[in-house]
């Protein structure tokens, strides 16, 4: 699944588990920082990842299990590490 276009709160649907996962944007010169708390709070949101390199749509819970060999996320769709992101503004 690869979507364009999205806003701030926008539902989008996962691409691996089909299941509704809600966008969130970040400014791309900003840093996220990301705690054990705020995990829990990005599964309970199912907030939405985007790949940077193919596109492809995952929601959290499907992500932070598709792991790579070094503790990274991994894109299902074209198998890079670290693709799977937040939504950033253009």
């Amino acid at each position: 699944m690869h979507e364009t276009n999205l806003r701030d709160g926008d539902l989008v649907q996962c691409g691996k588990c089909g299941g509704q996962a809600k966008v969130r944007v970040f400014d791309p010169g900003k840093i996220v920082l990301i705690d054990p708390n705020a995990m829990v709070s990005m599964r309970k949101e199912n907030i939405a990842l985007k790949c940077q390199n193919c596109g492809f749509v995952i929601c959290f819970s499907c992500v932070s299990s598709q792991t790579g060999a070094i503790g990274v996320t991994k894109c299902p769709a074209c198998n890079i590490e670290a693709g799977p992101y937040f939504f950033t503004t253009n």
